[in-house]
């Protein structure tokens, strides 16, 4: 790789750092982004889970889980068959991002469940 190649993908890393932020801002901001989520969409459901382990004085994040009131209601009228597909969010933490799909009365594909889950994903509740 030559040295313009190199400084090309530096400035879109670092332009990328002040559009998006950077991982640790993002997950400092996750909470308060769940609480705005169920004050203005209520009867939405978030459940987290976080563990603190000996020695760390900091909460250790392991999954997050929502789901808006709307597709909650509109899932008993799906088709009973759910598509699940994510992405691996590849940085600091080793999480995937997950949606959960079904298909509606229409034929139209309805959103239901929002994940995010540590890579190695074991039972977690909520059929995952």
């Amino acid at each position: 790789m030559c040295h313009h190649q190199k400084k090309g993908i530096s400035r879109r890393k670092r332009a990328f750092r002040i559009v998006y932020g950077n991982w640790d801002k993002s997950f400092t901001a996750l909470p308060l982004y769940m609480v705005a989520l169920q004050q203005f969409n209520p009867k939405s459901v978030v459940e987290w889970k976080l563990e603190q382990s000996l020695g760390i004085p900091e909460f250790i994040f392991r999954y997050v889980f929502w789901a808006f009131k709307p597709a909650i209601d509109g899932f008993v009228h799906c088709r009973p068959v759910i598509f699940i597909d994510g992405t691996h969010v590849y940085g600091k933490y080793d999480i995937k991002m997950l949606i959960v799909v079904a298909v509606d009365a229409n034929g139209s594909i309805f959103p239901s469940h929002f994940p995010f889950v540590p890579m190695k994903v074991r039972r977690l509740g909520h059929g995952f």
